[in-house]
């Protein structure tokens, strides 16, 4: 049986074992904390240079064409049985010299023969491994020399290889509700950034599996002060997942501004996209977080920014710091 990862809401840790069969409820905060932990450090020059001090194109390797060349003793062997089918005297003492003579008689041509197909084959084969390499290596060089230019582009900073590099990031199917997650952004000389539209909050599981007694378990509906918190550990371990990763295209990216919105009910009843997150990054700050294992809700809210969220976890719309 499967554990359920451990969920952290504030200071609440849950730790429930289903019942056999029993399919654990979807948890995408859960997940998206996870890979928030997971993040590794940006990476610095000093090891953007040794990636590229260390890069080399692959080269192909032609095959060896292994089928040895015909040999005359095997030829003699052949010619001989064939000796034996053709020749046919009562006179026993007359028939080896006349299978002898027939060997001697056929053996040149029928060599050279083999052998000429033997050396047509041979030559085929190497042509084709010659060919083989030419294209292969150009494919090879090909995909060395994409590699190369992005990490010079991370080295020194290169805002349009680097939009496109980000916005690869920024999409990777890894992370929960991704589908429903949209992305804007911009690059500047050292800094990003990112506009960040999040699921609508109908899209999170409103049950939670509970441990009875029996120790069996059974699901039951979410509080809402439950889901608003489970809500609110997505988009931080989000927004928080997003900016290790973009640091981590380029240590020329000093800041970056994340505002992240939702569509959601206003204070009229009516359906609004508000911001309800906005923070400016820096590199030296999340480098430390990410080994200190900071909590994404904690360094969220450290760094210079705007979010008007209540000890309930309800957030209310604010201006973003960065617009686009």
């Amino acid at each position: 049986m499967s554990r359920q990862q451990v969920r952290l809401y504030g200071n609440t840790q849950m730790d429930v074992q289903p019942s056999k069969g029993e399919r654990q409820p979807f948890d995408p905060s859960a997940q998206m904390l996870e890979i928030w932990r997971s993040a590794p450090t940006p990476s610095s020059s000093e090891a953007l240079e040794k990636q590229l001090q260390a890069l080399k194109p692959e080269r192909y390797t032609k095959a060896v064409y292994h089928v040895p060349a015909p040999r005359l003793v095997d030829l003699e062997e052949e010619l001989s049985r064939e000796a034996d089918e053709h020749i046919h005297t009562l006179a026993f003492w007359k028939s080896y010299r006349m299978k002898d003579a027939y060997v001697k008689e056929h053996i040149v041509e029928k060599y050279q023969q083999k052998y000429d197909e033997w050396e047509s084959q041979r030559r085929a084969f190497e042509e084709g491994e010659a060919k083989q390499e030419r294209f292969q290596n150009e494919a090879y060089e090909k995909v060395y020399t994409e590699k190369r230019d992005i990490l010079v582009a991370r080295l020194e900073g290169k805002t349009e290889l680097l939009s496109g590099e980000i916005e690869r990031i920024l999409t990777e199917s890894n992370i929960p509700l991704r589908k429903h997650i949209s992305c804007k952004v911009r690059c500047s000389a050292n800094a990003v950034l990112i506009d960040v539209q999040l699921p609508p909050t109908g899209l999170f599981p409103s049950e939670e599996l509970v441990s009875l007694k029996s120790g069996t378990t059974k699901t039951k509906p979410k509080t809402q002060k439950r889901m608003r918190e489970e809500y609110a550990c997505y988009m931080f371990s989000l927004v928080a997942y997003f900016a290790a990763k973009v640091f981590d295209v380029s240590p020329a990216i000093e800041q970056i501004i994340i505002s992240a919105h939702a569509v959601r009910e206003n204070k009229a009843g009516e359906e609004a996209d508000e911001y309800i997150y906005s923070g400016r990054f820096l590199r030296d700050s999340l480098c430390s977080a990410i080994v200190e294992g900071t909590d994404p809700e904690d360094l969220c809210l450290s760094v210079d920014g705007q979010c008007n969220m209540t000890k309930t976890k309800i957030f209310k719309a604010i201006q973003p710091i960065g617009v686009f």
